[in-house]
């Protein structure tokens, strides 16, 4: 529980800098399958930023991508591979309005890994832990995101 507590402790302090950079293509992006599943889904959305790492717990790099959904809304989707190789991608959910960090852990040093999401809207900080399970994004512990999204 104390790893959990510091661990969450060091990832607020990470989501007070303005490191944030806005990324409106796909730059970087190497798993292209992965990809196109969200081009094809939400080609007209504004990409902002992705992170590639394993969430689904397979070894192999999936895909977590935070768009803008409106002007006062973005949202955050995963996109990996079951293990058949069929493309999933998860249900969108909130996702911070600004400064924006996705970030993954191991926080219970077991698979698959958590996903740290943090940022904010104005003056309103929030960050949270999602696990994937069962195809969805569960938030095992979340602090002001319901301000922050």
């Amino acid at each position: 529980m104390l790893k959990i507590l510091c661990t969450l402790f060091i990832f607020i302090l990470i989501s007070c800098n303005n490191r944030t950079e806005n990324i409106k293509s796909a730059d970087g992006i190497n798993n292209n399958d992965l990809y196109q599943v969200y081009i094809n889904k939400y080609a007209d959305k504004e990409l902002l930023t992705f992170l590639e790492g394993d969430f689904s717990g397979d070894d192999i790099d999936d895909l977590i991508i935070i768009y803008r959904e409106s002007e006062y809304s973005n949202k955050l989707v995963g996109i990996y591979k079951d293990s058949n190789g069929k493309i999933l991608m998860t249900d969108p959910i909130p996702a911070p309005i600004e400064n924006y960090i996705i970030k993954f852990y191991n926080i219970d040093e077991k698979v698959p890994n958590e996903i740290l999401v943090s940022g904010q809207k104005g003056a309103h900080i929030g960050f949270a832990v999602y696990r994937l399970e069962n195809g969805v994004f569960i938030s095992l512990f979340e602090n002001g995101m319901e301000n922050c999204c």
